[in-house]
């Protein structure tokens, strides 16, 4: 085990596989699954009955009309967007630019200023770039 201990733990986890496979399940009717079709099918509608929400929620008055309650400049200073970076797990993956967080966090102090002014003129004209709309799932 001390000289070659990927192969001890390659055997142990080939002794631990246990194959666990959904046979059969029951519909609201109480009726069972003939193939594994249906039993996806039943396993799929109860998970959209339990976890899918369907409510409304108007995510406009959310936030507040008046521009004095919402300023740019408050919202996102060079501390804030500091700490932001800063905070950053350096063991997650890169997002869909590429950068990865571990370059981000190192280099916080550099990148604030300028991230602070994208932010700032990001929320006053009410767009994003194209770019952060986009999100690898």
């Amino acid at each position: 085990m001390k000289r070659s201990p990927k192969m001890f733990y390659s055997y142990v986890r080939s002794k631990q596989r246990n194959a666990v496979s959904v046979t059969t399940v029951r519909n609201t009717e109480g009726r069972l699954s003939s193939n594994d079709t249906e039993t996806s099918q039943i396993l799929c509608d109860q998970f959209q009955q339990v976890y899918a929400n369907q409510e409304y929620v108007d995510f406009f008055n959310l936030v507040p009309n008046s521009a004095d309650d919402l300023s740019a400049e408050d919202l996102f200073t060079e501390d804030i967007v500091y700490k932001k970076l800063f905070m950053l797990n350096v063991s997650k993956s890169p997002g869909p630019n590429n950068i990865h967080p571990h370059l981000l966090k190192n280099c916080a102090e550099l990148l604030a200023v300028p991230l602070m002014y994208i932010f700032q003129k990001s929320f006053q004209d009410s767009s994003l770039p194209d770019i952060w709309k986009s999100a690898i799932l």
